[in-house]
């Protein structure tokens, strides 16, 4: 993933992978996804219809994606977005930059040198740090209760 330092074009980066991601798990309409990346980021991403669709047009244009009308009640049409095969390779791409510029950024910023795979992708919760035996385990190999370990890198 190229950091572009326009404006605005980290953030159509990230749309082009959230939008690609979406339609990965099913066909959706613009209102549809502007929905769903709210919710399934837990609100951390809001976006408008308006800023959407250039983003989708792009990807169109790119054949990542294709676009059908689809005729809903007697007058309204709604166009629904598909992934089509270029563009799960693209997400796929898309996806291991994004991993990786994730990495580096938080290694500049907070000292973060750890792969995904060494990830906590969880907060610790009582039942994780129990051995085998329900003993505590040794307490160098113990996390801290109610940690969250790599914010940003498990996916």
């Amino acid at each position: 993933m190229t950091i572009s330092s326009s404006p605005g074009g980290f953030r159509r980066g990230v749309m082009t992978l959230v939008i690609l991601g979406l339609l990965a798990k099913e066909d959706m309409y613009g209102y549809q996804l502007v929905q769903e990346t709210e919710r399934e980021s837990g609100g951390a991403i809001v976006t408008q219809e308006g800023s959407l669709y250039p983003v989708l047009y792009k990807l169109v244009d790119q054949g990542l994606i294709t676009d059908r009308k689809v005729q809903v009640g007697k007058r309204m049409t709604r166009v629904y977005y598909h992934l089509e095969p270029s563009g799960r390779q693209r997400l796929k791409e898309l996806t291991q930059e994004y991993e990786e510029v994730t990495r580096g950024v938080l290694q500049i910023i907070k000292g973060v040198n750890k792969s995904v795979d060494e990830c906590l992708c969880h907060v610790v919760s009582e039942g994780d740090w129990q051995g085998t035996s329900g003993q505590l385990e040794a307490e160098e190999t113990t996390p801290e209760k109610d940690t969250k370990l790599c914010p940003g890198l498990c996916f």
